[in-house]
């Protein structure tokens, strides 16, 4: 086994993740290649689906298919366990559903591998929560991005409260930051922006509540309440082209066509984040949102709802808005409310996310993850 502290040959970890799509687990795992210590640890890579929208084939980590067509199979956890045996594997950290459940599978028909498993998302259904309750007794290790997700598997999982490690996201603070008025002008200019803006940072699928947004954004138009020149952008790729086309018919029937656009994916969100005026997420539910931390540190106020900020990062009226609800009803309330705020309110706003969100740092959170590695070597394996 490798030795602490830099002594011996790093120790090789096996981070398992579906894809490299734009993604909240996807970007924490980016960030844990780019920032571990090479010293101490080696990691390898394995994906269900080769596709990356990061560009980490450009780095020097071994990266492997796991050739499972963008989901887990059985076959899964047996790719898993021959590349745990050529790479000599001593930690699997597996991030999220299924995969969890096969590291473990995994790990157990190689023997002597310590399985630290991510939950990052929640546990929405019935089938992840009996996927975490079979996985804890060969699990070493689960992590969770939020107190939320660490009360949902307590009391829908019975996982203990403290043998659940919460790492909260880190973010890097120099690069999403506040612009000046000069960089922001040139921000607005480019992205096309001339009233009011409020930017949606999400993939745009079911449970991030573009519905409920677009509902919402037709109950204050229906109202007169929408103000003049008002732009909403949805910045994410829409995977579910169905939902794409209600989205559409929705808009032209409620007379949004000129109110709201959608980007695609976004490659430099700080740009536009910092040229908004506000920033929205009001998912069904979440676990630390990326999107609301990276839209605090530009400095630009978030509107989100209880599910998609379940530790109160923003504080309503202080950081930014909460909506009650993710209805339409709700939503219109809350946006509405945060286009009643003067500059003065909404920059005031916007300076007291920046601090709030300062501590959430890449370094931070890699450091804590690596705390966690150490600790599962030390235990046995679970035979």
């Amino acid at each position: 086994m490798s030795s602490e502290s830099g002594r011996g040959a790093p120790t090789p970890v096996l981070l398992a993740i579906t894809s490299l799509r734009r993604g909240g687990a996807e970007r924490q795992l980016i960030e844990i290649v780019a920032g571990i210590d090479r010293d101490r640890w080696m990691p390898i890579v394995a994906l269900c689906d080769p596709t990356d929208e990061y560009g980490l084939q450009l780095d020097s980590t071994r990266i492997h298919d796991l050739r499972s067509a963008d989901a887990s199979t059985p076959m899964t956890g047996v790719r898993l366990a021959r590349i745990m045996v050529r790479e000599r594997i001593e930690v699997v950290h597996s991030f999220g559903g299924l995969l969890n459940f096969y590291a473990c599978v995994a790990a157990r028909m190689t023997g002597g591998r310590r399985v630290v498993s991510s939950v990052l998302a929640g546990i929405p259904d019935r089938r992840d929560v009996t996927l975490e309750r079979l996985s804890r007794p060969w699990t070493h290790a689960l992590v969770v991005n939020s107190v939320g997700i660490r009360d949902q598997l307590t009391r829908r999982a019975g996982y203990p409260a403290d043998a659940i490690d919460v790492i909260p996201n880190g973010i890097d603070v120099r690069r999403f930051r506040p612009l000046d008025r000069a960089e922001r002008d040139a921000s607005r200019t480019r992205w096309s922006l001339n009233g009011p803006t409020l930017v949606v940072m999400a993939r745009v699928t079911a449970e991030k509540n573009h519905p409920g947004i677009v509902e919402a954004l037709g109950l204050l138009r229906g109202a007169g309440a929408l103000p003049p020149n008002a732009t909403v952008l949805f910045a994410g790729h829409a995977p579910d082209a169905a939902l794409r086309e209600t989205l559409d018919r929705r808009i032209e029937a409620l007379g949004l066509r000129g109110v709201v656009r959608f980007l695609g994916s976004v490659r430099e969100p700080e740009s536009l984040l910092g040229a908004a005026d506000g920033a929205v997420l009001v998912s069904h539910y979440e676990g630390m949102s990326n999107a609301v931390l990276e839209a605090m540190a530009c400095g630009t106020p978030v509107v989100v709802s209880p599910g998609a900020d379940r530790d109160v990062v923003v504080r309503d009226g202080i950081d930014g808005v909460r909506a009650a609800g993710v209805d339409a009803r709700c939503i219109a309330e809350a946006i509405s409310r945060f286009f009643a705020l003067d500059d003065v309110a909404r920059e005031h706003l916007g300076r007291t996310a920046r601090a709030r969100v300062e501590s959430f740092t890449v370094e931070a959170m890699v450091a804590r993850m690596e705390s966690v590695w150490s600790r599962v070597l030390d235990r046995p394996p679970t035979p």
